[in-house]
């Protein structure tokens, strides 16, 4: 086995922390074992292993790749099928210690397995639960509103909570939103709010359907969030979803060894002790890091509904369109109709090349 694992994976601090005692902890059981992590921000780790070709080449054994990209990657083989390795040497629990929705991801049509779940992001609404829980200001919004503070079900209730808690002057805001266009946050954003209004990104036929009453609802609704009622945090368009997240909270053989050992209960639980997400159904259920992080109560439920990007291997490019046409939006330098009408013109052009439209 070779003493040094190469890994590339998305700058975070989060996974940094978990990335080194996970690898202190294999090489108690591997003498002579290093692993050498190299974090990249988001847009150059596609840039480097995808674009370029990093993944083709021995420069890396391992790296944590966005599911988004995964068909792109499977489609032109920048990764090796685990079904072997797991065949002969599963991870524990393999395959139900995961929810589905996180392994069909890395599964390609013909059922072969390209990854494991290392860590999670679905997007759930987090709250401030001592401020919901404030006497003062439950007394407050009651006078003001004529009903109880409870956290939002509805974008009109939750732009209601926004505006009683957006006080600058206390360096409070009503809400984070990870606006910087870097094709992540900014375009899940997006989607969230179109999905939620009833809205979709793609036809049954993969034709472009958002550009639409949804779609305009969807766009209008954050933009009004940033420029209009003004209840996010400042410049929102400078933080990323790991920025704003800080602000809300103020060898083949070889590697697969490697990447099994973090798949394992232990390693997985770690990933969440230390700032991220733990992708394992036995981490979300376990009482420690539910007291710690309370998402993790809900995280399951969210993930029997979740929505994720269409399984195309030309999302990325896609991506790319939605990022661009979010950007020009917040940034007020296209109007919003235009803009969708752009990106839909855009994005049926991708996909007319890729040939699956006619």
């Amino acid at each position: 086995m070779p003493a040094t694992l190469r890994l590339a994976y998305r700058e975070f601090v989060g996974s940094e922390r978990a990335l080194a005692r996970q690898a202190a902890a294999y090489a108690d059981l591997h003498l002579g074992f290093t692993l050498e992590a190299h974090p990249f921000a988001l847009a150059d780790l596609y840039h480097d292993m995808v674009v370029r070709g990093a993944a083709r080449t021995d420069r890396y054994d391992l790296w944590l790749a966005v599911t988004d990209w995964l068909p792109e990657i499977m489609r032109d083989g920048l990764l090796l099928p685990l079904d072997d390795f797991l065949a002969a040497s599963p991870p524990l629990d393999w395959p139900h210690g995961w929810p589905d929705s996180l392994r069909r991801l890395q599964t390609d049509a013909q059922g072969r397995v390209y990854g494991l779940p290392y860590h999670d992001g679905p997007e759930v609404l987090m709250y401030r639960a001592d401020l919901f829980a404030d006497p003062h200001e439950r007394a407050r919004f009651e006078r003001e509103h004529g009903r109880p503070l409870v956290p939002p079900r509805t974008w009109s209730e939750f732009l209601q909570v926004a505006r009683f808690f957006t006080r600058p002057g206390e360096d409070l805001y009503g809400c984070v939103v990870a606006a910087r266009d870097d094709g992540h946050n900014n375009v899940y954003d997006f989607l969230l709010h179109l999905w939620s209004r009833g809205g979709q990104l793609l036809g049954p036929d993969l034709r472009p359907v958002f550009a639409s009453p949804e779609g305009e609802a969807a766009l209008q609704y954050y933009l009004d969030l940033i420029h209009t009622h003004r209840v996010t945090q400042p410049d929102p368009w400078d933080d990323d979803s790991v920025a704003s997240g800080a602000f809300y909270a103020s060898g083949r053989a070889a590697a697969y060894a490697f990447l099994q050992h973090l798949a394992s209960p232990a390693m997985d639980r770690l990933t969440s002790l230390e700032g991220a997400n733990g992708a394992r159904l036995s981490t979300w259920r376990d009482p420690e890091i539910r007291r710690r992080s309370q998402y993790y109560a809900v995280i399951e439920d969210v993930h029997r509904q979740v929505e994720s990007p269409p399984p195309l291997p030309e999302y990325p490019r896609i991506n790319a369109v939605l990022n661009r046409m979010v950007a020009d939006v917040v940034g007020q330098r296209r109007p919003i109709p235009r803009a969708l009408h752009d990106a839909s013109a855009e994005i049926e052009a991708i996909l007319h090349q890729a040939g699956y439209l006619a």
